[in-house]
C-alpha cells in the first residue's frame, strides 16, 4: 500500500511524524513524503524515504499561491497514485484535501491545532473556516488531538461527528526520550528555567521573559534559556532585535537557535516553561514529561491535558507574566526532592496515555 505523509515542512514530519512512518515503513508499506522545501528533506531523503517538494508560504495569505498549491498537489498525487494520503497542517489540510477530493483518494487529515489565525475573530478566520467546510466533506477521517478543537470543528459544521477521531497528540518514543540514556548534571550550582519552542507571541515568549525579568531582579542564582528560531514569515514572531532589546540588560537570560538533540538540554534543566495561549498536544511538554523533567504552563487546551496542576507541574493562568512569574518561583522554592517527584509523575503520565505505541495503534486501526 502507498501512503503520503504530507505537511507544510519537512522537519514538522522529521520531528512529528518520523516515528509513525519508520514504523510503517517495517511493515511494508511504500512511504512518500510532500513537504515544504527545508534542510530536513536531505535528512529523511537520507533515511530511506522518498520526497517531493512543494512552493508553501504557510503563514502568507495570497490566493494565487495558494491555488497554485493546490495544483501542485494535483500534480504530484495524480502521479503517485498512493492509496492513502496523511495531511497534517493548515495548508495541506485544505488544498492538498481538495486535490484528492478530485481525484477520489482516501484522506486522513490530523488537526494538531488549530493556528494563530484561530485566535482572533476577523475576516481571514471565516475564510479559513469556509475553505476547511468546502475541503474536507469528503474526508475519510480527521484526527484530533484535543476534545477543544474536535468540538470547534463540529460546531462550525466543518466535520462530521463519524468522520473524527481522538488521538493523543503525535506520541513520544519513551525509548528515544529516557532520562537513563542522557547524562544529567545534578551538581551544578545555578537553577535554570527553560523555554523550548517558535519565538512567537502565541507560544508565551514575551511573559516568559517578563517573568525572567522580574525573578532576576529578586534572586541572583537562576538562569533562563530560550532555545527557538525566529520566524520571519509569521507577523507573530518577535524579531530578533527585539528579543535582544528585552534580554541585553540581563546576562542570566539567553537565547540559543534551534537545537537537534534537545534531550541534553531539557534532562539539565530544572524545569520547562510554555506560557502558550493554546496548543493541539503539546509535544515538548510529552517530551519533557518523558524525560521526567517538570513543566510550567498555561491552564488552556493542549497544555493542561499534559500538565496536571502540583501533580507533574504548575499551570499558570494565560497570557499573564504575573502569575506565571508567581508559578515559577514556587517552583525555585521546592526542594530538589519535591521536584524530582513532579518529574517521575511526568513520566508515569506519558507512559499511560501518550506513547508512541497507542498513536501507531490508532493509525493501524485506520489502515485496516
Amino acid at each position: 500500500m502507498k501512503l503520503i505523509f504530507s505537511a507544510n515542512s519537512f522537519i514538522y514530519i522529521y520531528k512529528l511524524r518520523f516515528d509513525i512512518i519508520k514504523k510503517l515503513k517495517n511493515l511494508n508499506y511504500e512511504i512518500i513524503v510532500v513537504a515544504g522545501e527545508d534542510r530536513f528533506k536531505n535528512i529523511i531523503q537520507n533515511l530511506g524515504f522518498e520526497t517531493h517538494s512543494i512552493g508553501i508560504q504557510p503563514n502568507k495569505k495570497n490566493i494565487f499561491s495558494d491555488l497554485y498549491l493546490a495544483l501542485q498537489y494535483l500534480y504530484i498525487y495524480s502521479k503517485i497514485k498512493p492509496d492513502i494520503v496523511f495531511h497534517s497542517t493548515i495548508k495541506p489540510n485544505i488544498y492538498g484535501s481538495i486535490a484528492t477530493r478530485i481525484l477520489g483518494i482516501r484522506t486522513i487529515n490530523n488537526i494538531s491545532g488549530l493556528g494563530t489565525v484561530f485566535f482572533k475573530k476577523n475576516f481571514i478566520q471565516r475564510l479559513v473556516i469556509f475553505l476547511y467546510k468546502i475541503s474536507q466533506k469528503k474526508v475519510d477521517t480527521m484526527l484530533f488531538q484535543n476534545d477543544d478543537d474536535l468540538n470547534f470543528f463540529l460546531e462550525k459544521s466543518i466535520c462530521k461527528k463519524n468522520q473524527t477521531k481522538r488521538i493523543p497528540g503525535s506520541g513520544v518514543n519513551l525509548n528515544k526520550f529516557n532520562r537513563s540514556k542522557f547524562h544529567a548534571n545534578e551538581q551544578k550550582n545555578r537553577f535554570e528555567f527553560l523555554y523550548i519552542g517558535r519565538l512567537v507571541r502565541e507560544k508565551g515568549i514575551l511573559e516568559y521573559i517578563e517573568s525572567a525579568q522580574s525573578l532576576s531582579d529578586k534572586y541572583d542564582n537562576i538562569d533562563f534559556k530560550i532555545i527557538g528560531d525566529f520566524d520571519e514569515k509569521n507577523k507573530s514572531s518577535i524579531k530578533e532585535n527585539e528579543l535582544n532589546s528585552l534580554i541585553k540588560n540581563y546576562k542570566n537570560i539567553q537565547h540559543l537557535p534551534y537545537q537537534d538533540k534537545i534531550q541534553n538540554f531539557i534532562v539539565n534543566t530544572n524545569c520547562i516553561v510554555l506560557p502558550s495561549w493554546r496548543e493541539g498536544l503539546s509535544n515538548i511538554l510529552l517530551e519533557s514529561c518523558s524525560l521526567e523533567t517538570p513543566a510550567i504552563t498555561s491552564n488552556v487546551t493542549g497544555c493542561n491535558d499534559v500538565i496536571i496542576d502540583e501533580v507533574n507541574g504548575f499551570l499558570c493562568k494565560h497570557k499573564n507574566s504575573t502569575d506565571l512569574a508567581i508559578k515559577m518561583e514556587k517552583f525555585y522554592l521546592l526542594s530538589r526532592e519535591e521536584q524530582i517527584i513532579l518529574g517521575k509523575k511526568g513520566r508515569e503520565i506519558v507512559e499511560k496515555k501518550f506513547s508512541i505505541e497507542k498513536v501507531f495503534e490508532d493509525y493501524i486501526s485506520i489502515l485496516s
